[in-house]
């Protein structure tokens, strides 16, 4: 019967000799469908030659496999899942997408769904960018690993904020494998992490500065100079580049981090300059007094120079009192 003859060839497939192999291989990809189920049952055989021989092969019926191996992706034997993800990814027909999406999900071993989130990397699909910065949050080291190097393969930008962060990842190898991502002098890239110095976000900061620095990259402008810098948190290197330094350390007033609000303050005071002046008063209006005290002081040793800026804003009571101080001092 079909059967039996399909069954022989899956034997015939770790023949020593290579004759006999080629020729069992080619007669399978010919049966085609009924060839690839045989396969997939191959991988349940106790022998591991059998095993090795059916894995393999499935990857080369293509187009063929497709349907069977996204049903395999269910099985209840760990080594069939394993080796259907493996060759969907290596196939990589986009059909296979969603299967895998649900299988990443589902998934309870995890070599397994590190083999599925890789197989989603080759596939290159921005549908898989959320699921697999789900991954990056998984419990087992070799998933997160996986999912990082899947989300560097896609070359969008959705992907790269996850990456940035996975760059605090507790685990060294994630931390490595996102880095050697990041530092990828690749314009679109650079663009994204030059973006990040902006953010609210700390460890997103930190981690775009890194890779930065990582892929050797040389600020264009002051402003940048100075965004990379406050994202190392080296504030004085940030003052010594004086005024070309403000637009970017007055952005920075908006800042969630009180910490951060408060030496950006510092720092304008100590550049000074006419250009320091509104930023300043701007500041008056934080929410934490502390920023409030620090730039009212800061304006009230600025003297006579800031009075025409405080004069626009003087119905405001704590303006009121900066400009009496000042007057009162001169």
């Amino acid at each position: 019967s079909g059967q039996q003859e399909i069954d022989t060839l899956i034997v015939a497939l770790k023949d020593k000799a290579w004759n006999a192999q080629l020729g069992a291989a080619t007669r399978l990809i010919m049966m085609g469908r009924p060839a690839v189920d045989g396969l997939i049952r191959a991988l349940r055989n106790e022998n591991p030659d059998v095993q090795t021989a059916a894995a393999s092969l499935l990857g080369e019926m293509r187009e063929t496999a497709v349907a069977p191996l996204m049903d395999a992706l269910n099985d209840t034997e760990r080594f069939v899942r394993l080796v259907a993800a493996r060759n969907l990814g290596k196939i990589g027909n986009k059909r296979a997408i969603e299967a895998l999406i649900g299988s990443l999900h589902r998934e309870p071993d995890s070599e397994v769904r590190a083999t599925v989130a890789e197989a989603l990397g080759y596939m290159g699909s921005r549908q898989a960018i959320e699921p697999l910065v789900l991954a990056l949050r998984d419990r087992d080291e070799a998933v997160k690993i996986a999912a990082a190097r899947s989300l560097g393969y896609m070359g969008d930008t959705r992907a790269l904020e996850p990456l940035i962060l996975a760059l605090a990842d507790p685990d060294d190898r994630v931390r490595h494998i996102a880095l050697d991502i990041l530092k990828d002098p690749d314009e679109t890239v650079r663009g994204c992490l030059i973006g990040a110095l902006r953010s609210g976000d700390e460890v997103l900061r930190a981690g775009a500065a890194e890779a930065l620095s990582a892929g050797g990259w040389v600020p264009g402008t002051g402003e940048e100079k100075a965004l990379h810098l406050m994202a190392r948190d080296q504030w004085a290197d940030v003052e010594r580049i004086g005024a070309d330094a403000l637009p970017a350390v007055a952005g920075a007033l908006a800042n969630p981090s009180v910490e951060v609000r408060i030496n950006a303050v510092g720092t304008i005071a100590r550049i000074g300059g006419d250009a320091a002046i509104v930023p300043l008063i701007r500041a008056l209006r934080d929410d934490a007094l502390a920023v409030r005290a620090k730039a009212g002081q800061a304006l009230v040793d600025m003297g006579d120079a800031a009075l025409p800026a405080l004069a626009a804003e003087e119905r405001r009571p704590e303006v009121r009192q900066i400009v009496d101080e000042i007057r009162r001092g001169t």
